[in-house]
């Protein structure tokens, strides 16, 4: 079983979704462990920091988050942590009905987001796809293509689509199909009914959405503008980068 260690506290966020299914980028150790390179968390916008510094070499901080240096963890492929998640400090858990059910559920399903995720995968035309392994403490391992770090709207996209499969069964054959039909949680539904016309194109032009928004490097670095909130909801449908600016 893959040996997966928590290197950063998730006491230190101040998240804007705290329960649920957590993500957390690794990095992969010579000895074959993986370490987190943040707190592992039920939101999944800390991912975007992560990916704007490792691509652009820029250091970012959010609610919480200061994501200093980039650490060059992202080759062909990209590592991931992910496990269900309860409220931080002991809270009621309000994803769905209990931390126990959807624990249970991710262990049973996670080969149906494998299948599906790579079903996407293949009709966007990636060459590496989606594997998913169970590891210690209930999280499951990720090794996917790097392409959907390009922007924090491609791995917004990437992680959404992995928590709403979590409910995927054997008898969803298309992940389309299976979009348009959920309805697990009434907040992930909205998500994926505000992004399924961006999804649709996605698929169209057979392209991962590239970084649409306008940054400023020296804003950037003062901490007045961060890529955080900067999700496949935040898209303009463009297939055009944007550049960073001085």
């Amino acid at each position: 079983m893959k040996q997966i260690v928590e290197k950063c506290n998730r006491g230190v966020l101040c998240e804007g979704r705290n329960n649920g299914m957590g993500f957390a980028f690794l990095q992969k150790m010579p000895d074959g462990v993986f370490h987190t390179v943040q707190p592992a968390s039920p939101c999944k916008d800390y991912l975007a920091e992560v990916v704007f510094t490792e691509k652009h070499g820029i250091p970012t901080r959010a609610y919480g988050l200061n994501y200093k240096k980039q650490l060059n963890i992202f080759s062909d492929v990209a590592y991931m942590a992910i496990k269900m998640m309860p409220t931080k400090g002991g809270g009621g858990y309000n994803y769905s009905s209990s931390l126990k059910k959807d624990t249970e559920l991710l262990a049973k399903n996670y080969k149906n987001i494998t299948r599906l995720i790579n079903d996407f995968e293949k009709k966007v035309g990636l060459k590496i796809l989606t594997t998913i392994e169970p590891a210690n403490n209930d999280y499951f391992l990720l090794k996917f293509s790097s392409k959907w770090c390009d922007s924090t709207h491609s791995i917004s996209l990437y992680s959404l689509l992995i928590r709403v499969l979590m409910v995927a069964e054997s008898s969803d054959k298309d992940i389309m199909s299976f979009l348009k039909a959920y309805k697990y949680h009434s907040g992930d539904k909205n998500l994926v009914q505000q992004s399924m016309k961006k999804i649709e194109s996605i698929l169209k032009t057979k392209k991962l959405p590239p970084n649409a928004v306008s940054y400023s490097k020296s804003r950037l670095l003062s901490y007045h503008q961060t890529p955080h909130n900067n999700g496949i909801i935040a898209w303009n449908s463009s297939f055009t980068e944007l550049k960073i600016g001085a």
